[in-house]
């Protein structure tokens, strides 16, 4: 699945499987290794937020 992102104020096109996690395009994809993962139980409060705006 083809979709853009404009992360930091610069746009980016990445091309993923539908269901891969946000962190992991940004992390794996875009080379943007500063995003880290959390606990992964929703313990680490404001550690890593997404502002996810969809445009159709």
């Amino acid at each position: 699945m083809a979709i853009s992102l404009n992360l930091n104020g610069k746009t980016h096109s990445v091309h993923d499987e539908p269901g891969t996690p946000v962190l992991w395009v940004i992390r794996d994809e875009l080379k943007l290794t500063g995003t880290k993962f959390g606990c992964g139980v929703a313990i680490t409060e404001r550690a890593f937020t997404n502002y996810i705006e969809f445009n159709h």
